[in-house]
Parts: C-alpha cells; structure tokens; sequence
C-alpha cells in the first residue's frame, strides 16, 4: 500500500510539473507575443508621429514658401512706381520743362487723350552701366503707333532721335556701341510701312535710316508679287530725315514716300535683316507718362 502511494505521488508530481512547465512556456509565449505587439504598436506609433510630425514641417514649409510667393507677386504697383520716380524724378522733370511749350502743342494738335501721350522709358545705350533717358511724342496713326523718340542722358543732354513704331525691335551688336532698330507700322488697307534703322556712335551718336518699305499694294497684289505699289527707299538726307520726325504720319513720311524716288530691292532689304536677327534683342524699360499737362507725370507703364 506504502509503494502503491509513494508511485501515486510520483506521478501526481510529475503532472504538476508538466503543467507547470507548460504554463511557463505558455507564459513565454504569450510574453513574446505581448512583447512584440507592444514593439510593433510602439513602432507603428513613433512611425505615425514621424509622419505626422514630417507633414506637420511639411505644411509649415509649404506655408512659408507660399507666403515668400505672395510677398512677390504680390508686390504693390505703387513700391515699383516709387522707385522708379525715385530713381528718375529729376531728370525726368528737367525734361518735362525743357520740351514743355513743344508737348503743349503736340496735344493742342491732337486733343483726344487715346490718340497721344508722352512716354518715358530708360535704356542703357552706352552701356555704362546707368541708364539713358527716352522721351517718346507718342499718337495713333489709323491701326498703328507712331513713336518719335528723343534720347537724353542723365544731366539732360539730347544724345539723339529717332522714329519707330510700337512695338519696335531693337537689336544690339555684341562689340561696339551699335544697335539695329526695325518696326512694322499698318495704317490701315493696303498701307504698310517698315523701317529699317541703325544707331551707333563712335565720336558722336549717328542715326541711319537704312531702308524703309512702303506696300500700297491688295491682297492680291501681294499673293502675286506684283512690283506696283511696292517701293523701298534709302540713301535719305537729313532734310528728310526732318520730315520722318514730323510728329505726323501725313505732313512727314508720307510726303517723303510721294517725292523721293525709289531705290533697292527686296532682295537687299533680306539680305541686310539677316545682319541683325542673329542678334540679342532687348527692349526699354517703360515707367511714366503724360496725357495732360495739368496732371504732370504719371509714375506708371502706359
């Protein structure tokens, strides 16, 4: 009986331990487990704060960048007007009384306000690195503008003229002070006029009216290449370059298109344009003009 017992107990004591053992190694796997979930909830955590916190700085980098946008584009007209008036108040004054009595008369010659205006404008054509003065006696010819310019420097010296229309190309040689200067002008049917100019200067500044095209002719004309109705001119005098600066499309260039004689072909005036359109081109810088006297100037681009 004692050995029937002693064996029970035996076998009691090694089923406790078994479970004993199995709930620890149960416990170990359920810790692992917990262990691991726990990790993966931590790195799932700190991942989604690290993008949270990533979107966060995102946002606020967006925002600034979108606030640097806005503060350029968004720069006031008025700032830009202010500094150009700034910059060119004076000589653009000593300019305005010097041609005072001259602008009173062009706009007493033509009194509606669309159809003229005095332009200012700044380019640099000596390239100095400070900027020449433009002032352009500007009026609506038919379909077109006529623009007859008068170039100062900064002390308020006329370095010279020229006529153009507008838009006008200017293009600049890479070497010496020399530009090319061409406008396509329509005065309406069957009335186009295009100027080739130069300006340079070596003691002095030299405009040179090179070629200009006057075409009268239709569309048929055209499209048949007919040579009636199709003129170009050059070798101009200085009287009629004094005409072409006329301030009046009627009284000026076209007097000089009905009495000078033709010369050149259409082939030349090709020829001559490839010179400058490998050329940079560049354009003026427009910051003021006048409609009345009484209002003075406008600190504005027309």
């Amino acid at each position: 009986m004692k050995k029937y017992l002693i064996g029970i107990g035996i076998i009691i004591t090694f089923m406790v331990s078994l479970l004993a053992i199995t709930y620890h190694k149960r416990s170990q796997v359920f810790d692992r487990e917990y262990q691991e979930q726990t990790t993966e909830v931590g790195q799932n955590d700190s991942m989604e704060n690290a993008e949270q916190e990533t979107e966060v700085k995102d946002n606020m980098l967006e925002d600034t960048q979108n606030d640097q946008m806005l503060n350029l584009t968004e720069t006031p007209e008025e700032d830009v007007a202010e500094r150009n008036k700034e910059k060119y108040g004076d000589i653009v004054q000593v300019i305005f009384e010097q041609n005072q009595e001259d602008i009173s008369s062009f706009f007493e010659y033509y009194p509606d306000l669309w159809q003229r205006w005095i332009e200012f404008s700044a380019f640099d054509f000596t390239r100095d690195g400070q900027m020449e003065i433009m002032c352009s006696y500007v009026y609506v010819e038919t379909s077109s503008t006529l623009h007859y310019n008068f170039v100062y420097d900064m002390q308020g010296n006329k370095l010279f003229e020229f006529v153009s229309g507008g838009p006008w190309y200017l293009y600049k040689a890479e070497d010496d002070l020399h530009y090319y200067i061409y406008c396509d002008l329509w005065f309406g049917a069957n009335t186009a006029v295009d100027i080739y100019e130069e300006v340079s200067k070596t003691e002095s500044w030299d405009v040179e009216i090179k070629y200009v095209e006057w075409d009268t002719r239709d569309g048929k004309g055209i499209n048949e290449n007919q040579q009636q109705g199709y003129n170009i001119y050059s070798d101009f005098s200085q009287e009629e370059k004094d005409l072409f600066m006329k301030k009046n499309y009627w009284e000026g260039m076209l007097q000089v298109f009905w009495n000078k004689e033709p010369y050149g072909t259409a082939e030349q005036v090709r020829q001559y344009s490839e010179i400058y359109k490998s050329l940079p081109e560049d354009t003026v810088e427009r910051f003021a003009y006048i409609d009345k006297l009484e209002n003075g100037v406008i600190w504005e681009a027309y």
